[in-house]
């Protein structure tokens, strides 16, 4: 039917996107230089609300936040000519600059270093905050000392877009 159609074609194009990273990893594969390649992908695929029906089948039995949390699932590759590295670490989008610093072996400070403290306190920030150990919580109920810090992650995040950037004259003092 159409549904199968329309996944035989995603999964060509999924192989077709394989393929390619596979052809832009073997050119940095042997190079000198230190290389750290990282692959993003996406949110739920273009697909049609009966492609997906199994998927929101399966996803149903999930609580709200873990229904959440894995409807915004994205996959992550990072691969480097210098560090193997088989992790898998679960992080929101906005903790990727700091978590790829130091792959690369670079502290983050500033903003950065703030970034680095919360993904190690609370890894997947959004509706819902997936804590360090795993657990699912509202914003709200975070424990205090997470929720104060990412009170205050949202106070430089406003300031850096928003507002005057003063986080920008001096290193934050959260990010110790």
């Amino acid at each position: 039917d159409d549904s199968a159609a329309e996944l035989k074609e995603y999964i060509n194009a999924v192989h077709r996107a394989d393929a390619a990273l596979g052809t832009l990893i073997s050119h940095f594969r042997d190079r000198r230089e230190p290389t750290l390649i990282a692959m993003l992908g996406d949110h739920l695929p273009p697909l049609s609300p009966q492609a997906l029906d199994p998927f929101f089948r399966r996803t149903s039995q999930l609580s709200e936040s873990a229904r959440a949390l894995v409807k915004r699932r994205v996959p992550l590759l990072i691969w480097s000519n210098f560090a193997p590295s088989t992790s898998e670490d679960v992080l929101s989008s906005n903790a990727l600059p700091s978590y790829l610093l130091e792959k690369l072996s670079i502290a983050p400070d500033g903003f950065l270093g703030l970034t680095a403290t919360m993904r190690r306190h609370v890894p997947v920030v959004g509706t819902f905050c997936r804590r360090a150990n795993g657990s699912v919580h509202r914003l709200e109920e975070l424990p205090t000392h997470e929720r104060r810090l990412m009170h205050a992650y949202h106070l430089l995040q406003h300031d850096l877009l928003f507002g005057k950037q003063y986080s920008l004259a001096g290193r934050s003092a959260f990010t110790r």
